[in-house]
């Protein structure tokens, strides 16, 4: 993902961690890394639930997608079991169609569902984009907060 923001990295992030992005209050999730604009939360509780959280201003293109797949693959694989992702959308401005299709080879053998936070009319229509035009091999689905989203991905959880 491309866009406006300066690249942090690093482990146990806190409030500031994801400046500008719409989840204010990150102070009980613990940050587990970051691609050029994105910064990706888990829980203690929840080490298979990713939140990940686009810097304000991101324009998704191929490239970053790449590069944000192959980070939720190698954590999904490091943590030996599949993961779920609430991905945060209002901070995204748009998402090219490569992009897309780069976001619709995540491994279900990796991923068991994909939760796409939409708070805006625009973060709703780029979602509706992705799961309609993309047709992604993981169970996704709009969510209007982030705890329905989680909520939903418990449920999803493979046995």
């Amino acid at each position: 993902m491309r866009g406006v923001g300066t690249p942090r990295g690093g482990e146990g992030g806190g409030a500031d961690s994801a400046k500008g992005a719409p989840m204010r209050d990150v102070s009980h999730y613990t940050e587990i890394g970051t691609t050029t604009n994105t910064v990706t939360y888990t829980t203690d509780a929840d080490p298979d639930i990713l939140m990940i959280v686009p810097r304000e201003g991101t324009i998704d293109t191929a490239a970053d997608a790449r590069e944000n797949a192959a980070f939720f693959h190698a954590y999904a694989s490091r943590l030996g079991r599949p993961c779920g992702c609430v991905v945060m959308m209002a901070t995204m401005l748009s998402q090219d169609a490569d992009a897309r299709r780069a976001y619709s080879d995540i491994s279900p053998a990796l991923f068991y569902g994909a939760a796409l936070v939409v708070e805006s009319a625009l973060s709703r229509a780029l979602g509706s984009f992705f799961v309609g035009l993309s047709r992604p091999v993981v169970p996704t689905r709009l969510f209007d907060t982030a705890e329905r989203a989680t909520e939903w991905l418990k449920s999803m959880r493979p046995g």
